[in-house]
């Protein structure tokens, strides 16, 4: 390859631009374009920066569909059952939190302050009816499970659920 055509000034206007597929660099550029843009969107516990700049937690959430219920699980490392606000009604779960973590240490004459907030709130869509009076929700070492037992009759009331430590 010339070095004229290396240079994209110097080609003349006939001709076609270079192919950027392959280019080992194009290709290193879009993944550190890709790297900082997640970098600022998240942190490294999962959360997200909101639009008024505080900080939101977003906890990873798995639904699973059987022929008799719903069961939804919810990864909430360092919440309390006290912590958490579960409602549900004719179509949506709706899971409402806030993280709040603070521990101050004293080592050789300095204090030293960790401190971590965030709030969420995932609403899960149902789909099916649900069985509002048999809906069952624990908690075992950070991971919330909620039971959604199906009814084959409408249902047209809301109710907030309750925690127990599985």
């Amino acid at each position: 390859m010339k070095w004229s055509e290396l240079v994209p000034w110097r080609q003349s206007k006939s001709a076609a631009p270079a192919k950027r597929e392959g280019d080992p660099f194009f290709a290193m550029q879009n993944e550190m374009n890709r790297v900082f843009e997640n970098f600022f969107k998240s942190t490294p516990s999962t959360g997200i920066w909101g639009s008024d700049g505080e900080y939101a937690f977003s906890p990873s959430i798995d639904v699973n569909d059987s022929e008799k219920e719903l069961t939804v699980r919810a990864e909430l490392p360092g919440l309390k059952e006290e912590d958490l606000d579960i409602s549900i009604d004719d179509e949506y779960l709706t899971l409402k939190g806030e993280k709040k973590f603070e521990e101050e240490r004293k080592e050789n004459g300095a204090t030293y302050v960790e401190s971590s907030y965030g709030s969420f709130q995932r609403v899960i869509p149902l789909g099916v009816d649900i069985d509002l009076d048999a809906v069952d929700a624990s908690m075992k070492n950070g991971v919330l499970t909620i039971a959604l037992p199906k009814k084959d009759s409408p249902n047209q009331k809301k109710r907030t659920i309750s925690v127990r430590s599985a």
